[in-house]
């Protein structure tokens, strides 16, 4: 059985609340037994994060004030 991208898997998990993760997990790799392609998997979760993002700044838009300002900050520190 093929595993999905690991990565990606992490980048979703950044977004999901615990009581979400197991429902959407699941279902992706529900999914991606039927698409064994980590180009697809890739494309399931960037057309989520746009959703993820918004649901977040919804729940608690400080937090997610902070964590954007934080990784601003990591990128600029990075570059310069």
């Amino acid at each position: 059985m093929k595993q999905p991208p690991a990565l990606a898997l992490s980048v979703l998990r950044l977004f999901l609340q615990d009581k979400e993760r197991d429902a959407i997990e699941g279902d992706l790799l529900e999914e991606f037994q039927s698409h064994p392609s980590a180009l697809w998997f890739w494309g399931q979760v960037a057309t989520s994060l746009s959703h993820l993002t918004w649901l977040s700044i919804r729940r608690a838009p400080l937090r997610m004030l902070g964590a954007m300002l934080a990784g601003y900050f990591s990128m600029a520190a990075t570059i310069v």
